[in-house]
């Protein structure tokens, strides 16, 4: 491993493992060989691992750069690679200590009526309480595969809030993040156009892209869901407009069942705008 420049030397390791397909950088001090079957993460200690991909059906495999990890992609399924982030190992580490880890033995005493949530929540005080609510969101924009352990997070960061001043911590803050998590969880589970997509990549990808894509898919639902939680209500007019299109271009529907489909469509649609916007019917 070197600098661009090729000017240093950073690492150096003999790994007598030839026929590498790709040499990729994962972060600043790992790199991967990508192989036709295989993948070699190659640490800053000189350690080698082989990650454990499934058992892909059909040979071959793609590792593809994102701003925050590395994609790997083979038959079994999409795989992601990153950085275990300090604040998530100080938070569950044996014996740990940190303001986000206090709130979660709070949350623990509470589901085991246990009365030491209290104590525990003025033994923190003002500021590190609302350090540890913001561990724990940072945390729970994390996790993409268990929404079980998402949901615990985010409920233990909800139980913490409540101790705060919205002078101290803007309640808009967790609500923001609990809306972005309903829409991802939404996303990497949809039985139509199912994406494997983390926080950060989703903060950077527009969402004009994101809803041309679930189009493309029809996943319609989860276009409103995406618009209805983050506030995109400038895109809902386009929703209809694809949907309507894709209904006359497809649908096997007789014309007066087609027509009526339509009308019931938009009747709710001005329903709801009307209750959204207190308009008298």
């Amino acid at each position: 491993m070197a600098k661009s420049d090729l000017s240093q030397l950073l690492n150096k390791l003999v790994t007598e493992m030839v026929d590498a397909k790709n040499l990729i950088w994962c972060g600043n001090d790992v790199t991967v060989l990508e192989y036709v079957e295989k993948v070699i993460m190659v640490g800053p200690g000189n350690e080698c691992l082989t990650l454990d991909l499934g058992n892909p059906k059909q040979p071959g495999i793609s590792c593809l750069r994102e701003n925050d990890g590395l994609r790997i992609i083979n038959s079994e399924g999409t795989f992601f690679l990153e950085r275990v982030k300090q604040h998530v190992i100080d938070t569950f580490k044996i014996a740990a200590i940190t303001p986000a880890a206090k709130l979660l033995s709070a949350i623990k005493s509470v589901d085991f009526k246990i009365p030491r949530a209290d104590e525990i929540i003025r033994e923190l005080g003002k500021e590190q309480l609302v350090e540890g609510i913001e561990t724990l969101l940072e945390i729970a924009q994390l996790e993409h595969w268990d929404v079980q352990i998402m949901k615990h997070i985010l409920r233990t960061a909800s139980f913490a809030k409540k101790f705060t001043e919205p002078s101290d911590f803007d309640p808009n803050r967790y609500v923001n993040v609990v809306k972005h998590m309903i829409v991802l969880t939404k996303l990497r589970h949809s039985k139509v156009c199912a994406r494997a997509i983390t926080y950060n990549q989703f903060e950077k990808y527009k969402p004009k892209r994101m809803l041309k894509l679930l189009y493309k898919f029809r996943d319609y639902p989860l276009a409103l869901t995406l618009i209805d939680n983050l506030d995109f209500k400038q895109y809902l007019p386009q929703v209809y407009e694809d949907w309507t299109i894709t209904m006359l271009k497809v649908s096997n529907l007789q014309e007066f069942a087609l027509r009526e489909r339509l009308r019931d469509k938009f009747e709710g649609l001005r329903m709801k705008i009307a209750q959204e916007q207190d308009i008298p019917l």
